[in-house]
């Protein structure tokens, strides 16, 4: 396994740890769908590179940071909002 599959696959366990947490807090569908999308982005990723397409899982792999990032930060405020004492 090659240092870029170890990476995405990190980022695919903490995509799903905070998916989990998010669900356990009941938030709704929507925030979770960003987790499941950035999850699909970087599965597309892995899959590239396990194919030999590295140059084009490197063009993708901002991306799903960005929108694992966003789904983390909307996740945090309405943990915010709504959980908050």
């Amino acid at each position: 396994m090659t240092e870029s599959e170890k990476a995405v696959l990190e980022l695919l366990a903490q995509i799903g740890e905070e998916k989990d947490q998010a669900a356990k807090r009941g938030t709704g569908r929507s925030v979770l769908s960003q987790f499941d999308e950035a999850e699909a982005y970087a599965r597309r990723i892995l899959n590239l590179l396990r194919a030999g397409g590295f140059e084009d899982a490197r063009s993708l792999w901002s991306g799903a940071q960005a929108l694992f990032g966003g789904a983390r930060r909307t996740f945090g405020h309405l943990r915010d909002l709504l959980f908050s004492p």
